[in-house]
């Protein structure tokens, strides 16, 4: 059969030609399937290559940060007043970044400080609350205490700890052997000042006005003597001796009351002192019943009981933060510690 022949011939020629049309679209389409791939994996490729070094910039600008929080404590343990800091350079450089830092001073003892690091584009922040404490007791030497003698490092805390003879190798408000450098000598005044108005050797009730005054053969106070202060006092002496029930500012701040000795201090049975007191190279002794409330700071190099809290004496303070007066060189000795901590 010739003529169906020919139309089956037809037939296979017309379906071959639509199965090489349907294999040329295929074909097409799997080309530009495998050319949107390549594009996504080349663009993948480069955002990648571009957020290596975004990550760098970012890691490095808050170990910036971190470095500045290290350089404010420095700079905060070097200021006497928090209150009226002078702000550093905009931008502090740091190995190949900078930071910089903004302060927000709550009170002397307290700050917050915003320390930003900077990196390439990036730059991460850190917030964090700085406080200054001190030490209760500096000696160039050792410290002694007493049975039953007390030294409270925070009243204000009724959880914090409270030092004793059994405890005072881990006090955390006392330091013993202090190198001379950090409690240097002082100078007296020039010109020298006057004696107070009731005099150096004080044997009845008196109060004295405020002043910077010189006692060059000691100070002393009688047995019961009351000593009120009318404002903030420093006293230059050699020796400074409370006798026996003797009350020395008693009733007022201990930031109102300064004493630098160049002479051993001693301060008697039943007394009591509200104050600083700064002997470096020199002796303090609280003897039995006394109660200090402030710091001192003194003691000779390598004598173990250069300054001595003997038996039933207190030591009520809130190391040295709430006295208002600092010796020379830092007397009371100083920390910074980290309150906060927030990016």
């Amino acid at each position: 059969m010739p003529g169906e022949s020919r139309v089956s011939m037809k037939k296979f020629l017309l379906i071959l030609k639509k199965e090489k049309g349907i294999s040329v679209i295929a074909l097409i389409g799997v080309i530009l399937l495998l050319g949107s791939i390549g594009y996504i994996m080349s663009s993948l490729m480069v955002r990648s290559q571009e957020s290596v070094p975004r990550t760098l910039d970012s890691t490095r600008a808050i170990y910036l940060a971190q470095g500045g929080v290290e350089y404010v404590g420095k700079y905060l343990n070097s200021q006497s007043s928090w209150m009226s800091l002078t702000s550093p350079p905009t931008n502090i450089n740091l190995g190949t970044g900078n930071f910089s830092v903004t302060y927000a001073p709550v009170d002397n003892s307290n700050l917050n400080a915003t320390i930003t690091g900077f990196s390439g584009t990036a730059k991460r922040s850190l917030t964090v609350g700085f406080q200054r404490s001190g030490f209760a007791i500096r000696s160039q030497g050792g410290i002694s205490m007493g049975n039953n003698a007390a030294l409270d490092c925070e009243p204000s805390n009724p959880s914090n700890q409270i030092c004793t003879n059994t405890n005072l190798g881990t006090c955390p408000c006392t330091q013993q052997n202090a190198s001379g450098a950090s409690m240097p000598a002082f100078s007296l005044p020039s010109p020298l000042p006057s004696a107070p108005p009731s005099g150096c050797t004080i044997n009845n009730n008196v109060t004295i006005p405020a002043g910077i005054y010189y006692c060059p053969t000691g100070m002393t106070v009688g047995n019961n003597d009351v000593i009120t202060l009318s404002g903030p006092v420093t006293i230059y002496t050699t020796s400074f001796t409370l006798n026996n029930g003797a009350l020395f500012n008693n009733s007022g701040s201990p930031g109102n009351l300064l004493i630098f000795a160049q002479g051993n201090v001693t301060l008697s049975n039943n007394s009591r002192f509200k104050g600083a007191i700064y002997a470096p190279g020199y002796d303090i002794s609280i003897y039995n019943n006394a109660t200090l409330t402030g710091y001192v700071a003194g003691g000779r190099p390598g004598v173990w009981n250069t300054v001595n809290i003997n038996n039933n004496a207190l030591f009520d303070v809130t190391a040295g933060t709430n006295t208002g007066n600092s010796p020379p060189g830092g007397g009371s000795g100083s920390a910074i510690s980290l309150t906060s901590w927030q990016e």
